[in-house]
Parts: structure tokens; sequence; C-alpha cells
């Protein structure tokens, strides 16, 4: 399957590409999704796998299945207070 994914925010600039097309496998959840993005970014690694990812426009798991054809969006999240 294809999906498109684009780095939301600064992330873009650390990664060097605003968005990426994968070919994933049929099963492709979140999670696998994350791992990929971590071994192609390595030095982004961290961030990468604290990242919100967001799927056709819906809030996901891990777990989430995708889909071919599939838009993610990849945001970290921030905290403060």
């Amino acid at each position: 399957m294809q999906v498109r994914v684009r780095f939301f925010s600064y992330l873009g600039g650390l990664i060097g590409a605003q968005q990426v097309e994968l070919s994933l496998p049929e099963a492709a959840t979140v999670a696998g999704l994350s791992q990929r993005l971590q071994e192609m970014y390595p030095e982004r690694a961290v961030l990468l796998a604290q990242a919100v990812f967001i799927a056709d426009r819906k809030s996901t798991t891990p777990e989430t299945a995708l889909t071919d054809g599939a838009q993610i969006l990849v945001l970290l999240s921030l905290g403060g207070g």
C-alpha cells in the first residue's frame, strides 16, 4: 500500500522533508509506520517515537490499521505549564 506522510510544523525542517510517500505492507499499522520512520531518520528517532499520528483526519493509536492512499500527519505533542 502507498501512504503519504506529512511532517507538521518544524518537524519537517528537522527531518529535511515536509512530506514523503511510502510503500508499506498491506497490514501496516501506525506503530509499524512509526518504526519505519525511525529507521529512515535515526537522528530523529526519539522525536518520532513520541509523535502523534493523524490518519485521514482521525486520531490514531499504535494499533490503528492504515489503508492504501492514507494521508498521515505527524506532529509533535508539546507540553508545558
